[in-house]
């Protein structure tokens, strides 16, 4: 929720700011306070969490960063902070099926046998894909697809309910979050 306080207490302080005329103390103390809010607004530039965080949080994902003007405000932020949480995504998948493999099995298996091997999996479930259905969405995008949640939803509830239809992305939300 920082980065959107933040966004929503400019938003308050600059529609009030105008609200008064030059010279008037409100004015002055309301524009102080939009320095010093500025100040600490500004350390979320230091670190990519806090967007990660917004994405990853349901109730916002991209949608509130293009409605807050970011998309035009900041050209490429959102797709290269997208591109960032796919990549922590990837690390997490190898991460899963490096630990999967037990030590005491021959590690020299070929990917390509591995790859099969899921194939092979896969397919016994085709039954359940419509016809002629292919996917090529990662998680970041099909969970980018689904409609923002109710403002009321608990995002560690919500990560915990998904887990199972995202499961490396729920991972890294509960590593941001």
């Amino acid at each position: 929720l920082v980065m959107p306080l933040f966004i929503e207490l400019f938003t308050l302080l600059e529609s009030q700011v105008h609200a008064f005329p030059e010279g008037h103390a409100m004015k002055s103390a309301l524009s102080a306070a939009h320095s010093v809010l500025a100040k600490y607004y500004s350390f979320t530039d230091d670190s990519p969490y806090y967007m990660l965080a917004v994405i990853l949080d349901p109730r916002f994902k991209t949608v509130y960063l293009k409605s807050k003007g970011f998309d035009q405000d900041y050209p490429g932020l959102i797709e290269t902070t997208v591109s960032h949480l796919k990549k922590l995504v990837e690390g997490k998948q190898k991460t899963v099926v490096t630990a999967s493999i037990p030590r005491n099995v021959n590690t020299t298996v070929s990917p390509t046998i591995m790859t099969q091997t899921s194939f092979a999996f896969a397919s016994m479930f085709s039954h359940c894909v419509p016809e002629g259905y292919v996917s090529t969405e990662d998680e970041v995008e099909r969970y980018l697809k689904l409609g923002c949640e109710d403002p009321t939803v608990d995002i560690v509830d919500y990560w915990k309910a998904h887990a199972k239809q995202f499961p490396m992305l729920s991972e890294v939300a509960k590593d941001i979050i």
